[in-house]
């Protein structure tokens, strides 16, 4: 169940946002809920008691603008997908501090179903894509990783290894091919017979050094056998995903 929150402080706008948010998410298959705010200050509450999944947020609004909330909301949550929604496109520039998902318009009623309507369609491959994976530790222990966590999989003997962005490893006793069935290959796509890399992280694929740099992860080499399928496979991710 998506957990989501409609935040604007002009009741006729949130009402139709609120409908417009239930209907597309109805026709996209994802089970969810919506709560609507008319108040920042309230939503920031009952968000820090149990966080969103997903916020349509208003930038400008009374007591405290749609940039502090969400400056107040990262505090809190990293996973949160926040939408902003605004009348002023000169400030979609100022938000990136934030890292939104994505921007509605409001100013247009046509544009605003059609972005709408896209972003929505984003969301759920996001969500399908990062289902959490199960994954058996030494000692029987179990673990689940959220997909948008892994940077590189890569497999050493009998073993792979999982590098999570946190920096941690997770050696685990398996084969890369085992793992490869778990992941989603709109995230995930392989670029060496012992690599496999999360596109999120992709930096520049460099084609002429057969490697792929990875933001804050160093890099990974490609082998020709995988340069094709890497290239197919970005550009999907880049239409379905970023």
């Amino acid at each position: 169940m998506i957990n989501i929150a409609v935040c604007d402080d002009n009741k006729a706008f949130l009402d139709m946002m609120c409908r417009l948010v239930d209907e597309m998410m109805t026709e996209a298959e994802i089970p969810h809920k919506i709560r609507d705010y008319l108040s920042g200050c309230v939503f920031l509450d009952h968000h820090k008691l149990e966080p969103f999944d997903v916020v349509f947020l208003d930038i400008i609004m009374p007591q405290k603008s749609g940039f502090e909330i969400a400056d107040e909301m990262r505090k809190i949550s990293e996973k949160t997908y926040i939408i902003f929604v605004t009348t002023e496109d000169s400030l979609v520039y100022d938000s990136f501090d934030f890292t939104p998902f994505y921007f509605v318009p409001k100013s247009n009623p046509k544009l605003l179903k059609t972005k709408l309507h896209h972003v929505i369609e984003k969301l759920a491959a996001h969500i399908s894509a990062n289902k959490p994976i199960y994954i058996e530790m030494a000692f029987g222990e179990k673990r689940y990783i959220e997909p948008s966590t892994i940077v590189l999989i890569s497999s050493n003997a009998n073993y792979v290894d999982y590098t999570l962005s946190s920096g941690e490893v997770l050696h685990i006793r398996g084969k890369l091919e085992e793992t490869e069935s778990l992941l989603d290959t709109r995230l995930f796509v392989r670029v060496h017979n012992r690599s496999i890399i999360n596109m999120a992280y992709i930096n520049q694929i460099d084609n002429p050094n057969n490697r792929v740099i990875l933001q804050g992860h160093g890099e990974v080499g490609v082998s020709r056998r995988y340069k094709s399928e890497l290239e197919r496979a970005y550009l999907i991710y880049q239409k379905d995903l970023n």
